[in-house]
C-alpha cells in the first residue's frame, strides 16, 4: 500500500489524473501532428497515451514480467500502437516498480502552490439585509415541540432554529431548514423545562432575528420515527393485579407520536407488595419492553422508577412479571408508562425509537393493613351490682369488641364499640365480685 496506493492517492490530491483519464477523451499516441496530450487523457505530454478501459481487454492483464512490459496491441484512431508506461504510479497497472514523470512532478508542484495559496483571499461583500421572521409559535405535541414562523424575506438561504433555557442569553442552533420552509420539530428536549426559541436567516449577520417563542415542557413522551401499525408492532392489552386496563386497544395514531393515555380504568396496588402484570403485544416479533411507575408522584418517570424491562430477543406474544411497589409509596393515584419498541429495550421513558408504541395508565396505591392498637389503662375492682368504668384509647377504623374474662363463669363480650382515638368509657354490670379487668 505504501509503495503504490498512498502515492497514487496523494497524486490525486496534488492535481494528477489517471494516465488513462477518460473525462477529457482518450489521448492519441503521437506527440507530433495531431497530438492532443494537452487537452485529453491526463493532460501531461510526457506520460505515454494509455488505452486502459478504452477497449475490451485493455486492462492489467496486458502487463507481464518484471521489469514489466506491455503485451497488448491496441491502436488509436490514427493507427498508432499504444505503449503506455506500466510503472507509472497514476496508472491502473500493478507492476514491481513505480514512478512519476517530470511533467507529473511539475503538475504536483502547481497543485501544491494552489493549495498553499487557497487562504489568500478576503470576503468584503456587504452583509445581506433581510426582514426578520415573525409570528413565531412553539407548540408542545406528543411528537415533539413544533416551531412555526412567518417568512418575511425572499432572499434567505435557509433558517437556523436557535434554542435556550434563558430568555436573554445562551441561544445556540439546534437545526436548520431550507429556504421558504417555515416549520421545524425539536425532538431533543427534557420534561419540566422551559424553552425559548428564535429564528434567524442563515445568510445574514445584520441581526435579522425573530421574536422569541416560549414553551413549557411538563410531561414528556417517547418519539417513534417509523409506523409500526402496519406490522402490528404495538401494545395490544395491559392487565395489572387482575384488572384489565386495556384490551385490543389498537394502534395509537401517528399524529400523537404513537402514544395513548388510558384513564377510564385504574389498577389497584398496595404499598410494600408486588403487583402482577401482563402486557400483550400485537405480534410475537422481537419487541423489547419497559415499565416505569411514578412512585413519588412528581410527574417525572425517573431512572430508578423503571420497575421492569424485557429483552428484545423475546418472541412471545406477551410479557409478564411483577412490579415491586415500595412500602414508602404514599397512597395516591400515580402514573404507569409502558413502552414497547422493536429490536431494542427502551431505556428512556421519553426517548426516540424506531417502531413501537407508548401507553400510559393510572394506578391507585393503597396502604397495607396494620394491626390496630387498643390500650387499657388503670385497674378497676368490680363489685357485684355496681358500675365500673374502663378507659381505653383505640386506633384504626373498624368497630371493636371488648371481652371480660371472670375468674369463674362465662366471658362477657361487648360488641360494636366504635373505633376512635378518643378516650372511651364502658359501664360493666352484673359481674362476679372482686375481679380486676382482664
Amino acid at each position: 500500500m505504501g509503495n503504490r496506493l498512498v502515492p497514487h492517492e496523494l497524486g490525486h490530491t496534488f492535481n494528477l489524473l489517471h494516465t488513462h483519464e477518460p473525462a477529457y477523451g482518450y489521448e492519441r499516441v503521437t506527440r507530433g501532428t495531431g497530438a492532443n496530450c494537452t487537452t485529453a487523457g491526463d493532460l501531461v505530454c510526457d506520460t505515454p497515451a494509455d488505452p486502459y478501459g478504452h477497449f475490451t481487454g485493455a486492462d492489467y492483464s496486458c502487463i507481464a514480467g518484471c521489469p514489466p512490459s506491455y503485451t497488448c496491441s491496441f491502436v488509436d484512431d490514427q493507427g498508432n500502437a499504444y505503449k503506455p508506461s506500466p510503472t507509472n504510479i497514476m496508472s491502473y497497472y500493478f507492476p514491481c516498480t513505480h514512478d512519476f514523470t517530470p511533467g507529473q512532478y511539475d503538475r504536483i508542484m502547481a497543485g501544491l502552490a494552489l493549495r498553499q495559496s487557497h487562504t489568500a483571499y478576503t470576503l468584503d461583500a456587504p452583509a445581506t439585509v433581510m426582514a426578520a421572521p415573525s409570528n413565531v409559535v412553539a407548540t408542545l405535541t406528543n411528537g415533539g415541540i413544533v416551531i412555526s414562523w412567518q417568512d418575511n424575506s425572499s432572499t434567505e438561504m435557509g433558517y437556523f432554529i436557535e434554542r435556550s433555557t434563558d430568555p436573554t442569553t445562551g441561544f445556540s442552533p439546534i437545526g436548520g431548514v431550507s429556504p421558504n420552509v417555515t416549520t421545524f420539530t425539536d425532538v431533543s428536549f427534557t420534561s419540566h423545562t422551559t424553552y425559548y426559541y428564535r429564528i434567524k436567516a442563515s445568510n445574514t449577520t445584520t441581526g435579522s432575528t425573530s421574536p422569541i417563542a416560549t414553551v413549557v415542557v411538563s410531561d414528556c413522551f417517547p418519539l417513534f420515527t417509523n409506523d409500526g401499525c402496519s406490522f402490528s408492532l404495538i401494545i395490544k392489552g395491559v392487565i395489572v393485579n387482575g384488572t384489565t386496563l386495556s384490551q385490543n386497544s389498537g394502534c395509537s395514531p401517528a399524529s400523537s407520536g404513537y402514544y395513548t393515555s388510558f384513564t377510564a380504568v385504574s389498577g389497584t396496588v398496595t404499598a410494600g407488595q408486588s403487583a402482577t402484570f401482563t402486557v400483550t403485544k400485537g405480534t410475537p416479533n422481537s419487541m423489547g419492553g419497559s415499565i416505569w411507575v411514578d412512585l413519588n408522584n412528581n410527574g417525572v418517570f425517573e431512572t430508578s422508577e423503571r420497575l421492569y424491562q424485557m429483552p428484545a430477543t423475546t418472541t412471545t406474544s406477551t410479557f409478564s412479571g411483577s412490579l415491586a411497589i415500595p412500602i414508602s409509596t404514599t397512597a395516591a393515584t400515580i402514573a404507569m408508562r409502558v413502552v414497547a419498541a422493536f429490536s431494542t429495550v427502551p431505556s428512556d421513558p421519553c426517548g426516540s425509537y424506531g417502531y413501537g408504541e407508548t401507553e400510559d395508565y393510572r394506578l391507585v396505591v393503597n396502604q397495607p393493613c396494620t394491626t390496630p392498637i387498643a390500650n387499657l389503662s388503670g385497674t378497676t375492682t368490680i363489685t357485684a351490682g355496681q358500675t365500673a368504668t374502663l378507659i381505653t384509647s383505640l386506633t384504626g377504623t373498624a368497630p371493636y369488641s371488648l371481652t371480660v374474662n371472670p375468674s369463674s363463669g362465662s366471658p362477657i363480650t361487648f360488641s360494636g364499640i366504635a373505633a376512635s382515638p378518643l378516650v372511651s368509657l364502658w359501664r360493666l354490670q352484673s359481674v362476679q365480685p372482686t375481679h380486676s379487668d382482664g
